[in-house]
């Protein structure tokens, strides 16, 4: 059984690699041996109910629909473009019975409508999608982290018991091999020394280059290979250099290792052909910054996220833990945490933080009120605004509200609270803050490498929740 495994938007280049020339965006992988013994027995006895169950509907209904001949298997989320193609026709046949449950007339048996059952999940549940082409339509299922399907035209649960085995064979396989493994950072450094060399992948546009390690100990700081892998650096940051991080899957020693970059040049490096002046940073988990041996909010944030960890840690997390994510999908303007998070996302106000936020550093978040059901938590943070004065720090304390729409759930964030960080106009202070320039905060070469001052007065270490 084969399946064909698509990273990152069709039509990109993509250089080949060491087994030669490949389709661009294209890698073709072999399940596991224990997986496949798992998928080909499913395959097998899903295959053998496929077979009775046609012929006895095209005895009693007329004739059979046309052959599918592919399912993608992906997501949901726009931020993670991987797709599994799947091409074998035991495994695509109880998908696409359930999407034929899904788009029968309801006929009820009591209450429940044949093939439909349950609540209909929130539309920030929805993780996996299976799409395929169908007598000249694309149709397509949803499904949860926990294989819930949904079909989207209806906005009902459908029940297909006999979709759930293959749909959760072929997603640990999704999983497996877009994301990486979340390796504790001396591991990753220690697999990757100065001056080996790895492949980086950008998570969210799939375009991957090759990077050498200069030096670092509690992270690797690592330089492009070439001139064309800087300029596809380049590329993933729009046209800019950045400090903004972002996910990446690196590649050391056959081994996919979850981690995040930034991609703006500072300090020095080996290389002098590869048109990159100095080296920039790449983390993994639970690394620091050389600086202050601080764990960085921002890198950790897009390690999760490289390592398909995200939603999950987002789940589980405290209103203080989840206080300090918010402020730093702000900070690098990532978007999947907020929309995650938000109990209704509003968009302008997204963009509005986007535009006028250029830094900014969180000192530390704490509960001040709240019981099991609502929080507030309060952050002292220190801002740099893109205008009208961007070398200029602002200390500001917004109080962020959370709420759990269901009794032991997640805690959503109430998203136009972030309101307070906004400026009314370029040249007013924060939102209901007087203006209050911060004399203790890190300057802005230090906050966009990742350095920092000491803690301020009132609110040390345990306070600090990195």
């Amino acid at each position: 059984m084969r399946v064909v495994a698509w990273f990152g938007r069709r039509g990109r280049s993509a250089r080949s690699g060491p087994q030669g020339e490949r389709t661009a965006g294209t890698r073709e992988r072999r399940l596991p041996q224990g997986r496949r013994v798992l998928v080909a027995g499913l395959a097998a006895a899903v295959g053998v109910g496929i077979v009775v169950g046609t012929r006895l509907l095209g005895e009693r209904d007329g004739p059979v629909a046309p052959r599918v001949e592919a399912v993608t298997v992906g997501f949901v989320w726009p931020e993670y473009p991987g797709e599994l193609q799947v091409t074998d026709p035991a495994l695509i046949e109880p998908l696409v019975q359930a999407l034929g449950q899904a788009s029968q007339p309801a006929e009820r048996s009591g209450n429940q409508d044949r093939g439909v059952s349950g609540e209909v999940p929130a539309t920030r549940e929805l993780y996996w999608r299976l799409a395929w082409e169908e007598g000249g339509q694309t149709r397509e299922l949803l499904a949860t982290r926990d294989f819930r399907l949904v079909d989207p035209t209806r906005g009902a649960v459908v029940s297909s018991p006999a979709a759930t085995p293959v749909l959760e064979a072929l997603t640990e396989q999704l999983h497996g091999s877009f994301f990486g493994e979340p390796l504790a950072w001396d591991e990753a450094l220690r697999r990757f020394p100065a001056g080996a060399t790895a492949q980086v992948r950008d998570l969210e546009t799939g375009l991957a280059f090759q990077v050498r390690r200069h030096r670092g100990d509690a992270h690797a700081d690592v330089e492009p290979l070439t001139a064309e892998d800087s300029e596809t650096l380049r590329t993933i940051y729009g046209g800019e250099w950045s400090w903004k991080r972002r996910a990446v899957v690196a590649t050391i020693q056959d081994r996919a290792v979850a981690g995040s970059i930034n991609g703006m040049p500072h300090g020095w490096g080996d290389l002098f052909d590869n048109q990159f002046e100095g080296h920039f940073c790449l983390h993994f988990a639970g690394s620091r910054v050389h600086t202050t041996w601080r764990v960085d909010d921002g890198h950790q944030l897009m390690v999760l996220k490289a390592a398909g960890l995200l939603a999950d840690t987002l789940d589980q997390a405290e209103p203080e833990e989840l206080a300090r994510w918010v402020m730093a999908a702000v900070n690098h303007r990532e978007r999947a945490t907020l929309r995650y998070l938000a109990d209704e996302l509003d968009p302008a106000l997204q963009e509005a933080l986007f535009a006028q936020i250029r830094t900014l550093f969180v000192w530390g978040s704490r509960r001040v009120d709240g019981d099991h059901q609502r929080a507030r938590v309060r952050v002292e943070a220190t801002l740099y605004y893109t205008a009208p004065d961007p070398q200029t720090p602002y200390r500001v304390n917004p109080v962020l509200a959370f709420h759990r729409p269901h009794e032991g759930g997640p805690w959503l964030l109430a998203f136009d609270g972030l309101a307070q960080l906004l400026r009314a106009s370029p040249t007013a202070a924060p939102t209901g803050e007087p203006a209050r320039v911060d004399r203790e905060a890190p300057t802005l070469a230090q906050l966009m490498a990742g350095g920092c001052a000491p803690e301020p007065a009132g609110f040390g270490p345990t306070q600090d929740a990195s």
